[in-house]
């Protein structure tokens, strides 16, 4: 959701790996921002330690994507082990950009 010119991406963090065991609680989500109407890749913009259930970090868009012309912003999370492996990103979450309403 945004607020102002800030993001906030809300997830569940898995508590299961994907062979089903359980996962540790040391845990960095890597957000990263891809300009939809570009064919540009997902670019990581923040690290944030998480645990398994309930998880938050918020983005503060840059200047060039507070102002018009409006566009559509895409955001995935990784979560990473401790070892900075992950099962893949996450489906793509939605924001516009441009100037605040």
């Amino acid at each position: 959701m945004r607020t102002g010119d800030s993001v906030t991406l809300d997830w569940t963090t898995p508590e299961k790996t994907t062979d089903g065991l359980k996962v540790p609680s040391a845990l960095t989500a890597e957000i990263c921002r891809q300009l939809a109407a570009h064919a540009s890749p997902c670019t990581p913009v923040k690290r944030v330690p998480v645990k398994p259930g309930p998880s938050e970090a918020s983005d503060a868009l840059p200047g060039s994507l507070t102002a018009e012309p409006a566009t559509l912003v895409t955001y995935r999370v990784k979560i990473l082990n401790a070892n900075g492996h992950s099962a893949g990103l996450s489906n793509p979450a939605f924001a516009a950009a441009g100037a605040a309403p």
